[in-house]
């Protein structure tokens, strides 16, 4: 089964995912990590929060229709990959 959290940047998804991940520590629920083109934030970590690559891979990846879903937003890319949902899958 697959639950989609989307919203607008800081409507509180990441705050929810977490509390749900949290709260059902038993149960085999997996968050798939995005990728952004922007640059990670001081506490971010590469490949927990997001995987952070360049614009011109995150523009190639789309081209080549690597993405599940993908929004330009502030100027930065931010997407899902098809391969994180297949890992999990």
């Amino acid at each position: 089964m697959i639950f989609i959290i989307s919203g607008p940047s800081g409507s509180g998804k990441t705050t929810l995912v977490n509390r749900v991940l949290k709260a059902h520590l038993k149960k085999k629920l997996v968050k798939p990590v995005s990728l952004t083109s922007r640059q990670p934030r001081d506490n971010e970590k590469e490949g927990v929060d997001y995987f952070f690559i360049s614009e011109a891979d995150f523009r190639k990846k789309i081209k080549r229709g690597e993405l599940l879903e993908w929004t330009k937003f502030l100027g930065s890319f931010y997407g899902t990959s098809k391969y994180q949902i297949d890992r999990i899958i």
